[in-house]
């Protein structure tokens, strides 16, 4: 009979993913352990600029504002859009990227059919190969950062979200 290799029969078997994930955790309690015994000093962390006051009142104004024009059938204003009417101004920059990074994801493809257009013609046109070759990882490039702009601009509206919700949450069962 053969003997399996590198362990795996443990594989498959429960108890070999168990110790997987132990000597996963292990490691990275090892890892950690020094960092989180020496605690954090302000200095270490990042510097918030969202200002949880100011995101609740605005909300608190806009559900004010809206209560009268947009309700529901239970008299209650829409929360979607009492979101956008307080909080366009940081919804815009990740819409726009997010625009900006759909529209772009048809750009390498028309760059490619240009490209192979161009090796058919059997034109001895270097200078344009060349330009195509080049403005291909341009764009992949381009647009994997407008959609990590995008990513970073909606984790930040979804903080300041959160953040009024909850406090509005609070205001109502704690009054």
């Amino acid at each position: 009979m053969d003997e399996p290799l590198l362990g795996a029969r443990n594989l498959r078997s429960p108890r070999g993913t168990f110790q997987r994930f132990q000597r996963s955790r292990d490691l990275l309690f090892r890892r950690l352990g020094p960092l989180v015994s020496k605690g954090l000093e302000l200095e270490d962390l990042w510097r918030c600029e969202v200002d949880v006051v100011a995101a609740d009142a605005l909300l608190q104004e806009k559900l004010k504002e809206r209560s009268q024009t947009l309700t529901t059938e239970r008299g209650l204003p829409k929360l979607v859009r009492v979101l956008w009417s307080a909080y366009w101004p940081q919804m815009l920059p990740a819409s726009l990227f997010k625009l900006a990074a759909d529209m772009l994801r048809y750009v390498p493809a028309y760059l490619l059919s240009e490209f192979l257009d161009l090796m058919e013609s059997h034109e001895d046109e270097a200078g344009a190969l060349a330009l195509l070759a080049l403005l291909l990882p341009l764009a992949t490039l381009a647009q994997a950062v407008l959609v990590n702009q995008y990513f970073w601009h909606s984790l930040r509206l979804g903080a300041i979200i959160r953040s009024a919700l909850a406090a509005a949450l609070f205001r109502q069962t704690h009054p």
